[in-house]
């Protein structure tokens, strides 16, 4: 028994989304695991991703710098597809969603030049690679029949650059993997609304067929439009059936057609498969979200703020000071989370912070080393130290090193090095807590990495794509 999930139904899942960060859920981007793997030069030691609720705290647990996602940045995408003179590309066909991937050399129906979105609507059977470059100042949806006469290929602009590459803002999916799809104006249409593009010959084996005239198209548009039917070779292969000049002008109004097997002269020892191409409803870029494969939905943001507990920092919080460790190995996407504080800003910190006091420098935390109490042995990984000000921040979590869910306590801690040699100890006293309340809400996705490793100078732009 054959089944299959729809793209409806893909495209529906991602749209449930969007539309729950429009209705104003809080999506939040979150880093962490500074602490390393066990081996961080071996991916074989990472934790593999299963989605348990286990692995989704101990991703709470570690993160160490968190940023809403504006709702205004969340946006459908596709994979770019660079437009390029000597490739050979698919042809758009509602039928067959293939189209939309590539195969071998053969690239999908679709490609992006200067930041215009073009659809390839039409090629002949001997199209090989493009020679001509894509009208880009013709106007969206307008054309409605005919391939290239040079290289066979007809393409349609379907969505410009506005907002891509000019204008402002500028979309933040825009990349070299993904290019962003906007949601359509309501309403919409083009002059390709309700137009039969082509009518397409899907089998090379057909036999018996005689090349005919006036070939009837069936369907809900405009009554009267004719076809003609090209055969070939002694048997009769059926090689085209071209939309007749004569009567393109009743080429309206169709949501779907399809042409009698009878209606074309010969005996039809094999029979060919034929598919007539209506453009979809509103026409070419009315609503390129239907179209399009835009189960794909784009989470960005930009991490480059200056520092600890810089709660004016609109650039997103992160530790840049010289000293820390700013690797870290894990992203992932949380959902409606909960805060200490009552009006959280777009970044907000993560890691607890504690005042510590020493005799001697050999007894203050250690970054990349932990806090470890004496009688239960739990540890918290310190992040980083704030020698000036005797301050330490640090998280706790479920993963390696033996660290637990347990958080520092006023009172003396032993002193640990990175590889948990102990150097003396300390007090701690006055911890604050985040303003991130660990542990709360919906871990949507989490990927865990190599380090990748920072310096206080460089940005963080985390691009989240979801495939549904």
């Amino acid at each position: 028994m054959a089944a299959i999930i729809t793209e409806k139904f893909r495209k529906n899942n991602a749209k449930s989304i969007y539309d729950d960060i429009q209705n104003d859920s809080q999506y939040y981007i979150g880093l962490g695991k500074n602490d390393p793997w066990i081996d961080d030069g071996n991916s074989l030691t990472y934790d593999v991703p299963v989605g348990s609720s286990y692995q989704a705290t101990d991703v709470q647990l570690n993160l160490i710098a968190m940023k809403k996602v504006l709702k205004t940045d969340v946006q459908f995408a596709i994979p770019r597809i660079d437009f390029s003179v000597g490739k050979a590309y698919k042809v758009w066909d509602p039928g067959d969603s293939n189209c939309w991937y590539p195969t071998g050399s053969l690239l999908p129906a679709y490609a992006v030049l200067s930041g215009h979105l073009f659809l390839c609507v039409e090629k002949t059977s001997s199209a090989g690679n493009t020679i001509t470059i894509p009208d880009v100042e013709a106007d969206i949806g307008a054309r409605a029949a005919g391939t290239d006469v040079i290289d066979g290929y007809r393409w349609v602009r379907v969505q410009s650059n506005a907002g891509i590459t000019t204008g402002s803002p500028i979309s933040p999916v825009y990349s070299s993997k993904w290019y962003p799809i906007f949601k359509p104006t309501p309403g919409a249409t083009t002059a390709t609304n309700g137009k039969i593009i082509r009518i397409a010959v899907l089998n090379t084996n057909s036999s018996g067929y005689t090349s005919t005239n006036n070939v009837v198209i069936h369907g809900d548009g405009t009554a009267g439009l004719t076809a003609t039917a090209t055969a070939s070779g002694a048997s009769g292969i059926l090689t085209a059936i071209t939309l007749d000049s004569v009567t393109i002008g009743n080429n309206t109004n169709y949501t779907f057609a399809n042409i009698l097997d009878s209606s074309i002269a010969g005996t039809h020892i094999v029979k060919a498969q034929i598919r007539v191409i209506v453009a979809p409803k509103g026409g070419f870029g009315a609503d390129n979200l239907a179209v399009f494969p835009t189960w794909y939905l784009a989470f960005p943001c930009t991490f480059n703020g200056t520092g600890l507990y810089d709660e004016n920092d609109s650039q997103g919080w992160f530790i840049n000071e010289s000293g820390s460790l700013t690797d870290y190995r894990q992203i992932c996407l949380i959902r409606n989370p909960s805060f200490t504080r009552a009006t959280p800003g777009t970044h907000i910190t993560t890691l607890s912070r504690a005042t510590y006091s020493t005799t001697s420098p050999n007894m203050a935390p250690i970054v990349g080393g932990f806090l470890e109490n004496n009688t239960t042995k739990a540890r918290v990984y310190v992040d980083y130290v704030d020698t000036a000000n005797l301050k330490v921040y640090y998280h706790f979590s479920y993963s390696s090193y033996s660290l637990t869910s347990e958080d520092l306590s006023v009172g003396t801690y032993n002193v640990l090095s990175p590889l948990g040699v102990s150097s003396g100890v300390t007090a701690i006293s006055n911890i604050v807590a985040p303003e991130y309340a660990k542990g709360t809400g919906d871990v949507i996705f989490y990927e865990n990495r190599a380090p990748i490793v920072r310096n206080s100078a460089q940005a963080e732009d985390i691009k989240i794509v979801i495939q549904f």
